[in-house]
This record gives C-alpha cells, sequence and structure tokens, in this order.
C-alpha cells in the first residue's frame, strides 16, 4: 500500500540496455530490450517510461510519442533502487546514451570549415580546410574532432550513409519528457507537431545532446497563448557540430530555452536565410532564451530575395512574427555572419522584448553596405513594424564590423554594435559597456562610413519616422583613440524624436582627444551628466550639461561565474555621482521603459519623447552587476560600486594645464591611498618642448616647486592638483617680399 503513495515510483519503466543478453523483455536490466523499436514497444504497452543504459541504439524510423512518454539516459546499467535514487544517481557525460540513424556503416566524418585564406568568407571556400573521416564514435562512445586553428573555424559532422529518421515526433498535447540522450547524425529532431491547446503541459527536453542533428522544432500552427508556461522547455542541451538551417524552432506558444550552448553550427549559402538562424522564432509565440552560450556559428547568406527592408536574416536568433523575445545571461562569443546583399545578415535581431545581462566578445559581421542603411552586430526591429526593445547589462567587447565591398558608389553607410533596423524603434538601453569594438571598412571616393562601437540609432524609413532611443548609464571605453569612431551615432536626417544620453562615461586611451558623438539631427541629441573624457571641442549643436572632462580610470572584471565583463571605476572622480536619477516608467514581461530626474529637480521626465508619463512613487534601479542604486547618488557608468579600495580610499587626481601637455611617470594621472596614506611620488615633464613651472591646488595656491610630486598625505575624498606649465616659445618670421615694411 504505500507504493500507492507515491504514484511516479509505482510505475515500472522498460530497460534497455544494448549488450544485455536476458530474455530481453525490458523488466529489468539483466532482461533489457537491447534495441531502441523493442523497447519503444515495450514501453507503450507498460507505463511508457524507458531507462537506457550507455551504448549505441540506431533509430531506423522514427517514433511517435504517445502522451506520458519518458525516456532517460545515462544510466551505467546496472543501476537499483527507487526511480528517484536511479535518476539521481545517472552520469549523461560518462555513460553516454548515443542515439543515432547512421545504418551501422559508422561513414560518419569531420569536415573542417573556415574563412578563405584572404579572410573572406564565401561558400565556395568554406570547406577548404579539411576534409577528413575522423572518427564520430568509438568504442560506443562520441569522439569530438580535432582543436579549432582559428577564431572561426569549426567542424561539422557529414552523416553521408543514415536513416531519414528523426529523433521524435510528438503530436497534439502530447506530455514528453526526453532527458540525457546523444543523439548523433540524425536526419531530423524533436518535431513538436500540431496545435498544442493544453496549457498546463509542458514538453521537458533536458540535458541532451544534438551531434550533427536538428534540435528541437515547434511545427506549425502550435497555440498562440499568452500563458507563462511554456509548451516547450530546452534545457541544458548541447547543440553542436551541425551543418544546415535552425535547430531550435519556436512557433506559437510560449518556448524557453535554458542553460543551453550552441557551437559549431554552420549555415551555407544554399538555404541560408531568415529562417536558419540558431534559434528562430516565428508565429505569434514568445520566445525566452536564458543563460545560453553561442560560439563558432558561421551563417552566409544566401542571396538578396529576402528584401532588404522586411526581415533580414539573423545568425543566432533570428525572428518572423514572433510577439516577444526575452535573451536573458547569454554569452555570444567567436561567431561569424557573412553577407554580400544590401540588408546584411546581424548576429542577433530580435523583435519586441529585452536582452539582459548578456556578453558578445569577438564576433565578427560582414557586410556590403548600399547607400544610407544601417548595419549592426546586434539589431533591435530588424523589419517594418513599430517595436519596442530594452537592453541592460550587457556588455560589447572586442567584436568587428568588416565592409569587405562597398554596394555605393557614393553616400553614407553607417555601423555599429546595437543599432536598429529599418522598422519604427522605441528603444531603451540602460547599464551597458562598449569596450575596443572595430571595424574594417573600404576607402572611396565620395562614400563616408558613419562607425560606432556602441550605439547606432538609425532612421531610414520616412513612412515610419518616430523612431526613439534614450541612454543612460553606459560605458564606453577604448585602449586607443581613432578619431573616426564614435561611441553614440544618430544616423539620418529623418530623425524628429529627442535623443538624451545621461550618466554615461566616455573614456580612450587615458586622456586622448576624441569626439564620441555622431548626429545628423544633432539639436535632439543632449549628453548630460556624464563624464567625457578629452572633449576639448565638442561638437556643434548638440546640447551638452553637467559634462566632466577628467578621464575616468576602469577597470576590467569578470563576473564571479565568467558570463560577463564590467569596467568598473578604478579612482574616483568629480562628478563622478552627480547624476541624474532613473526609474522605470513602464514595465511589462518583456518591456521596461524609463523616466530621469536632473540633479536638483523633482519633476520626472520620460526618456522616450511622446511616452506617457508614469505617476507611481519611483524606486531606484539595479546596476549592471544587480547592485541598487540610490537617488542622488547614481555613480556614472554601467556599475554603481567603485573599486573596493577606492570605496574606502582616497583618491589623487592630477591635471595640467594646459590640458594635454603633460606626462606622468612614477604613477599615472591618478592613484588611490587608504585614507590618511601617502602619495606615490610622481614625476612631470612636459610634451612638445613644454616646461614645468609649479604644482597648484584648486585655489592657484603653489604646493611644489619640485617636478617631483611627493609627501602628500590624502585626507579627502578627492585631492586634485595640478601641473602648471609653459609651453615651448615659437619664433615666427615672415618675408614680407618686395611689399614688405
Amino acid at each position: 500500500m504505500a507504493c500507492l503513495l507515491l504514484p511516479f515510483s509505482a510505475q515500472a519503466a522498460t530497460y534497455l540496455k544494448a549488450d544485455a543478453t536476458g530474455t530481453g523483455d525490458g523488466s529489468n536490466w539483466t532482461n533489457a530490450c537491447t534495441t531502441f523499436a523493442a523497447a519503444f514497444s515495450a514501453a507503450k504497452a507498460g507505463d511508457n517510461i524507458i531507462y537506457a543504459a550507455r551504448g549505441v541504439y540506431t533509430i531506423a524510423a522514427t517514433p511517435t510519442a504517445t502522451d506520458g512518454f519518458r525516456l532517460y539516459g545515462g544510466f551505467r546499467g546496472d543501476e537499483t533502487g527507487t526511480p528517484e535514487e536511479m535518476l539521481a544517481a545517472r552520469d549523461t557525460e560518462q555513460y553516454q546514451t548515443i542515439f543515432t540513424s547512421d545504418k551501422g556503416t559508422r561513414n560518419f566524418q569531420w569536415v573542417h570549415v573556415g574563412p578563405g585564406a584572404a579572410g573572406s568568407f564565401t561558400w565556395s571556400e568554406i570547406g577548404k580546410l579539411d576534409k577528413t573521416a575522423y572518427p564520430v564514435i568509438t568504442g560506443g562512445t562520441f569522439t569530438p574532432p580535432p582543436a579549432t586553428t582559428g577564431d572561426f573555424d569549426c567542424y561539422y559532422l557529414l552523416a553521408a550513409d543514415k536513416y531519414t529518421s528523426s529523433a521524435l515526433t510528438v503530436n497534439q498535447n502530447i506530455d514528453v519528457t526526453v532527458d540525457g540522450i546523444w543523439y548523433i547524425g540524425m536526419s531530423g529532431g524533436i518535431s513538436i507537431q500540431a496545435a498544442h491547446t493544453n496549457e498546463a503541459v509542458t514538453r521537458h527536453i533536458t540535458d541532451c545532446r544534438f551531434i550533427g542533428s536538428p534540435g528541437v522544432v515547434m511545427a506549425n500552427a502550435n497555440f498562440g497563448g499568452t500563458t507563462a508556461t511554456p509548451a516547450v522547455l530546452v534545457e541544458r542541451c548541447q547543440h553542436l557540430h551541425f551543418q544546415g538551417g535552425c535547430v531550435v524552432r519556436g512557433y506559437g506558444r510560449r518556448l524557453r530555452i535554458q542553460d543551453c550552448t550552441f557551437s559549431h553550427l554552420v549555415r551555407p549559402a544554399g538555404g541560408a536565410d531568415r529562417g536558419s538562424a540558431v534559434i528562430y522564432c516565428w508565429g505569434g509565440g514568445y520566445v525566452d532564451v536564458i543563460g545560453c552560450t553561442f560560439s563558432r556559428a558561421l551563417f552566409v547568406t544566401s542571396s538578396g530575395s529576402e528584401g532588404m527592408a522586411t526581415y533580414p536574416p539573423a545568425n543566432c536568433i533570428s525572428w518572423e512574427a514572433v510577439s516577444a523575445i526575452n535573451v536573458t545571461g547569454c554569452v555570444f562569443t567567436n561567431n561569424l555572419s557573412y553577407s554580400q546583399y544590401g540588408y546584411g545578415c546581424t548576429l542577433v535581431g530580435v523583435k519586441n522584448g529585452r536582452i539582459e545581462g548578456s556578453y558578445f566578445a569577438n564576433n565578427r559581421l560582414e557586410v556590403k553596405p548600399i547607400a544610407t542603411r544601417p548595419y549592426s552586430l546586434v539589431v533591435v526591429s530588424p523589419g517594418y513594424s513599430t517595436l519596442s526593445s530594452y537592453v541592460s547589462g550587457c556588455t560589447f567587447e572586442s567584436n568587428t564590423v568588416a565592409v569587405t565591398a562597398l554596394g555605393l558608389t557614393g553616400g553614407t553607410y553607417a555601423c555599429g554594435m546595437i543599432g536598429t533596423g529599418t522598422g519604427k524603434i522605441l528603444q531603451s538601453i540602460y547599464n551597458c559597456t562598449f569596450a575596443d569594438n572595430g571595424f574594417e571598412t573600404v576607402a572611396a571616393d565620395g562614400v563616408t562610413p558613419i562607425l560606432s562601437q556602441g550605439v547606432l540609432f538609425a532612421e531610414n524609413v520616412a513612412t515610419l519616422a518616430g523612431s526613439r532611443c534614450g541612454i543612460a548609464n553606459c560605458t564606453f571605453t577604448r585602449s586607443a583613440a581613432a578619431a573616426d569612431i564614435y561611441d553614440v551615432a544618430q544616423f539620418s536626417p529623418l530623425h524628429n524624436s529627442a535623443f538624451p544620453v545621461l550618466n554615461c562615461v566616455f573614456t580612450r586611451g587615458g586622456d586622448s582627444d576624441y569626439n564620441p558623438f555622431y548626429a545628423d539631427v544633432p539639436a535632439l541629441l543632449a549628453v548630460r551628466n556624464s563624464s567625457v573624457a578629452g572633449l576639448s571641442t565638442p561638437p556643434a549643436g548638440i546640447l551638452f550639461a553637467g559634462l566632466d572632462a577628467d578621464p575616468v580610470p576602469l577597470a576590467r572584471e569578470a563576473a564571479a561565474d565568467g558570463r560577463n565583463v564590467v569596467f568598473r571605476p578604478a579612482a574616483n572622480m568629480p562628478a563622478l555621482r552627480e547624476t541624474a536619477d532613473i526609474a522605470s516608467n513602464s514595465e511589462s514581461e518583456y518591456i521596461r521603459t524609463y523616466r530621469y530626474r536632473l540633479p536638483g529637480e523633482t519633476t520626472w521626465k520620460v526618456l522616450l519623447a511622446g511616452e506617457t508619463l508614469n505617476g507611481a512613487a519611483a524606486v531606484p534601479l539595479e546596476d549592471a552587476c544587480g547592485t541598487m542604486r540610490a537617488f542622488g547618488a547614481y555613480t556614472r557608468g554601467a556599475v554603481q560600486a567603485l573599486a573596493e579600495a577606492t570605496e574606502s580610499g582616497r583618491t589623487l587626481l592630477l591635471r595640467s594645464d594646459p590640458v594635454k601637455l603633460a606626462v606622468f611617470t612614477g604613477a599615472p594621472w591618478w592613484q588611490v591611498v587608504p585614507t590618511n596614506g601617502t602619495m606615490t611620488p610622481v614625476t612631470v615633464s612636459g610634451l612638445h618642448g613644454a616646461t614645468f613651472s609649479r604644482w597648484v591646488d584648486t585655489n592657484g595656491v603653489t604646493i611644489s616647486t619640485s617636478a617631483t610630486l611627493s609627501g602628500l598625505v590624502l585626507t579627502n575624498d578627492i585631492t586634485i592638483i595640478t601641473a602648471v606649465l609653459s609651453p615651448a616659445t615659437v619664433t615666427l618670421s615672415f618675408n614680407l617680399g618686395l611689399y614688405g615694411v
């Protein structure tokens, strides 16, 4: 009777073990079925549960699940105990349960692909690196391919001799769990078929590997309800070494993809369009992509037939007619997207929704631009529509947008890291970091590229004019100045909405002189309460207020889990916490908009022009690390807390007069010591023949006339000392010729 109180424990599983020698009825490990077909048939007649031990099993025909089907792999093959104890004892990595469509010839091979020798990435060159019949399954376990040799090469599995079978078909309203199976060289993945109207049921695909195989596909007509319960949950799966179209597709009701890995995925020119993204979102539903990793995804756009103004393709995440997308805590590294057509091919394209806490590093986008067109690594609103997006806590580091050829003979185009497409977009960007992103361009007379290593706010469709963008508490940094690379670009004369930038940090190569801002309609761009290093000549027409020109030193800091990076202020700077207050204005599951209150004011304003102001009480928001901020003391940039020693210590800031004539040795232009600590000695020398005169405090009082400043005990939060220099004397002589006097 006790078993009746535990219905899960009372269920009898069918056992599957490749080397079992008993009766084969599936009643236990000794008498386990030795083929999946036999186990599947026995499970249907029983409690519809299969325990599958390590081994290689050929799937010659596609199985169709019945309601309540459960398939668990990763067993050693001799476990005992309750179902809960047996499931907990599994090790899916050590005891690989491999399902394959291979006909038994083991004629699988690795194909090594990557950019061509000249750096170009065309499909005619992609397969030239190597094509060798390395073993894929050895001794009943998966054999990984050799190591990669560059930033963007990868291996995909070529399975030449296999059945046309798929992993599993799941029909309408069927409750299914698949857990711990290795699918290698399957012709098809797990297909979720027909309308799914039972909102209480979630199909679970957990801890599986799809190697050279499609993954999970929600087919047409899945129910488009808005319930928070996902119709399909794909969790802790690995999708590897696949060549072809998408590996996970959402259609209709909510799809959640969580803690999955997508790597070594190749989409060739023969079929790579918007439906070939690693994750393709289609059909009016909701898609959550949480904690996933995307690496070495190679995408070659097939043709120009997609139409540059509708839904351009994307490499990792793409959408068409989906309701909303949430991308949270994901990592995108070493992915390459290539297009030689006017619409381009972005890395991630997101409709309504959020991108939060995600890390984009060492990705490459290759494009052939046409006139007036924007191209960005991550694009929100890539098609015609009015869409809202929220991007927060993301870092873009060392990515490249490369122009490999030109599709225009004159005019301008623009490239950026995060940008808008051809639709009407309402975009809020908060707590993001942009570091050392770069560009490669092709020079041509009459062609002007506008390059932004940060935000590219574009408006290039007159019929949808009215896009809006606001930026708050972001960090923009490069290790070296680059006069032709901006941090924020407002591209197109069609803009007609205010573009506020608040509480940001802009710095490059110490105190390099550069301009971080580009605006085609400068009167709409307002930069307030930000630290802008080296902006000695502000561009005309842009509103600037509350700026500080001292460079903010930044310390690169990896998150504890290694899945993101922030740049934390390493020293306290004047006005670093003289900022606007930022609060949420509207909040929904997929969208957040903002309001702000300038220092010394009581009135709140919306960050996005035209939005209705929320009259509810404002609450401070978090920073990029999840630390709560406080009204009246928001730190500029993406991170609230300064470096630990800085928060409790004292900062010495050195300036020069005139600016940019001093070189400091012994210590940089800033240093942090404990309270009442003594500074490290600093020696100043002049550039361009300038000579040192004296050190003065902020009141002009001489501190020292020695070129080496030393012995100061720092008691104030910030001590500012200026090195006064005398510029070199220049003697000019003029030959006025015959008419000289």
